[in-house]
């Protein structure tokens, strides 16, 4: 079932970001930890004020999330969980969007607001 898919993804991707010689501090270090795994990533402005996103250029799974967007879901619960911060999810490439977006406040703005 869909929880089943769920707890899938989130053990595939907490395998990808938890490689004992990398350690995600920044979006920075997420997005070249993903480039390192074969993802096309990069980091851009954000039009929101004390933020960056992250953006994913290519999706190996993109068909499947199409079809199961809990994948899409917990990719960004674990970013959230790696970064320490609440990040929201913009656009998915499995949605149908060029690229995937997700919204990635500045953690130091966070703790001085």
């Amino acid at each position: 079932g869909r929880e089943a898919i769920k707890e899938f993804a989130e053990t595939r991707l907490r395998q990808l970001l938890n490689d004992k010689d990398n350690s995600v501090a920044s979006i920075e270090d997420l997005s070249d930890l993903m480039l390192k795994k074969g993802f096309s990533t990069s980091v851009q402005p954000s039009p929101f004020p004390n933020a960056k996103q992250l953006c994913q250029h290519n999706c190996p799974i993109s068909h499947i999330a199409s079809e199961y967007p809990e994948f899409c879901e917990a990719e960004t619960e674990i970013f959230s969980k790696a970064l320490g911060v609440h990040v929201t999810r913009i656009s998915t490439i499995a949605s149908g969007s060029a690229i995937c977006t997700t919204n990635v406040p500045n953690p130091q703005s966070r703790r001085s607001a």
